[in-house]
């Protein structure tokens, strides 16, 4: 600011001595005048270096700091990516096995109406003439008692029939209430029990109800089943307890009962000679993913513990969760 105000002054100083021809005056006035304007002009020239230089290492700074920032924010842009991509990757992979699992049970439903209307309606036919035929064998005690023996097995096999494709059907009549199902299969039961007494059967829901993934609530409540008919047909129960519970970490269900227990040849050999409903249960369960426990004791009852981690047996839903409840069975 000051060489901008003394400067033109001095020039046009100058500049009229030089018009005048007074040139010893001018050389001694740009001599006194150009030594406070190198100082001025010096020191000028240092403030703007000065001044450059705080302002470039300020810049640096900055550059420094969005440098850190970068850092910082593309590999977590790049974790952020990672996990979207993820996420949908899974989110897609989940739809498709739903929809897998969605054709498995179709499958199932139009297998079940096959059998019943084909194969179950013609045995049951045949069973028909072996009854007729055994009146014809009235002078022969001996074919005719062997051929009833042929008639008891075939119901037999007409009645496990009706059982599997009850259970093949199971999907759409249960949907996912799960402990209505139940109940309603120990009723069934119940009401066909050949045993002295008639077991009390109680079904309990701890926790908020939540939807199981198709196919594996038709496994579980296959397994449940066939621990009931056990329960109900095999162990002189009197009590018969079932326990659901919707756990945040696994699914569980145990069934109870205070019936005469199963021996320990049993447990250990895993099967009744000529039965296959335990291993059955232990197939189903570890094709699930899940555990299943069998303790008994003659003349204790008999406990199954099944358990499958929660990230397998939920399905996925946006329906809000189903309050606490608990149902009880005849």
């Amino acid at each position: 600011q000051a060489i901008e105000i003394t400067l033109p002054t001095q020039v046009e100083a100058i500049a009229g001595l030089a018009q005048s021809g007074d040139w010893d005056a001018v050389r001694l006035r740009l001599g006194n005048e150009l030594k406070p304007l190198e100082t001025q002009t010096s020191v000028l020239v240092n403030r703007v270096n000065q001044q450059v230089s705080r302002e470039m290492t300020q810049a640096v700074a900055n550059m420094e700091i969005v440098q850190r920032r970068i850092v910082v924010i593309v590999p977590t842009m790049a974790i952020l990516t990672f996990c979207l991509a993820a996420f949908f990757g899974w989110s897609i992979a989940r739809r498709l096995i739903e929809l897998r699992l969605e054709e498995r049970v179709g499958e199932r439903t139009r297998i079940a109406r096959d059998l019943h209307d084909t194969l179950l309606q013609s045995f049951q036919g045949v069973l028909f003439k072996l009854d007729a035929i055994t009146y014809m064998l009235e002078d022969r005690p001996d074919a005719q008692k062997q051929l009833e023996t042929v008639i008891d097995q075939a119901r037999l096999a007409i009645v496990e029939g009706r059982d599997a494709v009850q259970g093949l059907r199971v999907s759409i009549e249960i949907a996912n209430d799960l402990a209505r199902a139940i109940s309603k299969l120990g009723e069934e039961l119940a009401a066909t029990c050949t045993s002295p007494v008639r077991p009390e059967l109680w079904v309990h829901v701890e926790g908020s109800s939540r939807d199981l993934v198709p196919v594996l609530r038709d496994d579980v409540y296959r397994i449940a089943g066939e621990a009931l008919r056990n329960a109900f047909q095999h162990a002189n129960a009197g009590h018969i307890e079932v326990e659901i519970s919707y756990g945040g970490r696994h699914f569980r269900a145990r069934i109870r009962d205070n019936g005469k227990g199963i021996s320990g040849s049993v447990l250990h050999a895993g099967k009744r000679t000529g039965h296959y409903g335990l291993p059955g249960m232990h197939e189903r369960t570890k094709l699930i993913g899940g555990k299943l426990e069998v303790r008994s004791d003659p003349g204790s009852g008999t406990e199954i513990h099944l358990s499958i981690p929660a990230s397998v047996a939920y399905a996925k839903s946006d329906s809000p969760p189903k309050s606490k409840s608990s149902s009880q069975g005849s």
